[in-house]
């Protein structure tokens, strides 16, 4: 199974992953438990802030497969993306 076929784009855009709260990505990858890798292929999301089920609406609830691959949650780092054009320093558009 190569990551083509891991995701689904169809089922994941149903599981509307990217509208629940704190979802900033989602990508194929390996699952990790207790800080190791299981080797089982899953879906990462990366989310800016875990947080506790109870403090979550169900809604945005992250669900433990879609369509018959596990999730794993995973804390994501913000990364800033500056572009440079000759000597000045063009921030992404949230920034100005």
């Amino acid at each position: 199974m190569n990551d083509l076929d891991l995701i689904n784009f169809h089922k994941v855009k149903e599981a509307n992953l990217l509208d629940k709260k704190n979802v900033e990505s989602f990508f194929p990858g390996i699952k990790i438990s207790k800080g190791n890798t299981t080797g089982e292929k899953c879906i990462i999301v990366g989310v800016s802030k875990k947080e506790i089920k109870n403090n979550l609406s169900a809604n945005d609830l992250i669900p433990e497969n879609i369509n018959g691959i596990k999730t794993d949650v995973l804390k994501s780092h913000r990364c800033l993306l500056l572009i440079t054009v000759g000597l000045e320093v063009i921030p992404p558009l949230h920034l100005r």
